[in-house]
């Protein structure tokens, strides 16, 4: 499902944090349009903000 490359440098606490959050919001985004006939656009704004 990611696009991960094979080789990854270890990332500081903040960019997994910052990693995170946006799986996160990805997978809230994934299930509320799934569930809910949102305009992704509103979606698409919040994830800008990471």
């Amino acid at each position: 499902m990611e696009d991960t490359p094979p080789f990854e440098p270890p990332m500081h606490p903040r960019d997994a944090m910052r990693r995170i959050a946006m799986n996160s919001v990805r997978a809230f985004v994934l299930f509320n349009s799934t569930t809910s006939n949102r305009s992704p656009k509103s979606f698409i704004a919040l994830t800008q903000r990471f």
